[in-house]
């Protein structure tokens, strides 16, 4: 099922029977993905190379800073963003995409681009920045769900892009799908994954780090003309926090399946914008489809 790359790495077997012995495994890929809008560098994302515009229109829409495709004018890769140690000569990595955001998105504490190898840091150290947060303690605004007491991230404004609202008449699914979707995630072993599945259609992306899974699914919709996400349910291998949450709402996912227990604030997140959550656990003779919020949207079904 994986679809993105993976490196190599032999490794040394510890085993005193056979002392020596070594395996090759496949390890999963991380490359940091510079974006930058309007000719400013807006964040560092660690990901998995691949579907790198996808991952960029759904980081967007899940930081408010658009709500669809007509937001973004044109993506691209920048050219001559590395210096070639063979030749000598500006290629192009694949780690710099550029964006032009149509109207002025772009809070004004975002500094310009700085000269190229000046430092990894966006305006700030530390894990998040690498993470894939917007400069300066980053999270999605209070406006979209967060306590008010929360660390929030003077770049995007409550009011840049209302998240949507999902709807008391949203899908009714049979718990069997989940059970489906969490099944197909599972069969992945070197990734985290998340999946997007609407009648008559659904895909999966995979990514070293669960949000950009998300992101690169929520991307692919967005691309695909299919926003709002009306009727669909988005399955994670892993545990959702909240900001996965965050990016279902901006989306209007009314569905989320996981199949590890989502935080408490991501619950309580999903409660208050009225989408509901599941996870799915092993038990006998089948799974438990357990729903935590919103369990209106989940019915049995006739044939299990």
């Amino acid at each position: 099922m994986s679809e993105s790359p993976t490196g190599r790495r032999r490794g040394a077997v510890v085993d005193p029977l056979h002392p020596g012995r070594s395996r090759e495994i496949r390890v999963p890929l991380e490359e940091p993905l510079e974006l930058r809008a309007d000719g400013r560098r807006l964040v560092r994302l660690l990901r998995t190379p691949g579907h790198d515009i996808e991952l960029v229109h759904g980081y967007l829409l899940g930081a408010g800073l658009i709500s669809g495709r007509d937001g973004v004018h044109s993506a691209r890769y920048c050219e001559g963003t590395s210096i070639s140690a063979e030749t000598g000569c500006a290629e192009n990595s694949y780690n710099v995409i550029s964006v032009a955001l149509s109207g002025n998105r772009l809070p004004a504490e975002v500094g310009p681009v700085p000269p190229s190898g000046a430092g990894r840091s966006f305006q700030r150290r530390g894990a998040d920045a690498d993470r894939g947060m917007p400069p300066d303690k980053a999270t999605v605004p209070a406006g979209a769900g967060f306590a008010s007491s929360g660390t929030t991230q003077p770049g995007i404004a409550d009011d840049v892009v209302a998240p949507v609202a999902i709807g008391e008449d949203a899908t009714i699914v049979e718990a069997a799908l989940l059970r489906r979707i969490v099944a197909k995630l599972a069969q992945e072993r070197v990734y985290l994954a998340a999946s997007l599945t609407l009648p008559g259609i659904s895909t999966v992306r995979t990514d070293v780090h669960l949000e950009q899974a998300v992101d690169k699914a929520v991307g692919w919709a967005m691309l695909a003309g299919l926003l709002p996400l009306e009727g669909a349910a988005l399955g994670v291998s892993g545990a959702p926090d909240v900001r996965v949450i965050t990016h279902a709402v901006r989306a209007g996912v009314p569905i989320v399946v996981s199949t590890r227990l989502p935080s408490s604030a991501a619950v309580g997140m999903a409660a208050e914008h009225g989408v509901t959550v599941a996870v799915v656990q092993d038990a006998a003779p089948r799974p438990d489809v357990v729903v935590l919020t919103v369990p209106d949207r989940v019915e049995e079904g006739a044939d299990e």
